[in-house]
């Protein structure tokens, strides 16, 4: 169980670093001026290739945009989606592990 804790308090860190909140926005807001207007709409787009793509955005190893629309496509239907949505958390989770070793 310790572990546990342990990992959702490296979580925590990794999500705070990458600008993930724990506040939900509205719907109608827009994600993040980081984020770039084309990028926004493939991700709400009925196209799971364009939501597929628009994932690219946050495969860049100095994105600074936040993960929250990575966590939303986690639960997306296709799971091609899912896929690349989770491997870009566990992405952003290496990352983060390797910054605390060093």
């Amino acid at each position: 169980m310790g572990s546990t804790t342990m990992q959702e308090r490296k979580l925590e860190k990794v999500l705070s670093r990458a600008g993930v909140s724990e506040q939900e926005e509205s719907p109608t807001q827009s994600l993040n001026s980081s984020i770039p207007s084309s990028v926004e709409k493939d991700l709400s787009s009925s196209n799971a290739r364009d939501r597929y793509r628009a994932l690219d955005h946050w495969e860049s190893k100095d994105s600074k945009a936040p993960l929250d629309p990575v966590f939303d496509a986690m639960e997306d239907d296709d799971p091609a989606v899912r896929a690349k949505a989770t491997a870009i958390v566990e992405q952003y989770w290496a990352a983060e592990q390797e910054r605390e070793k060093q």
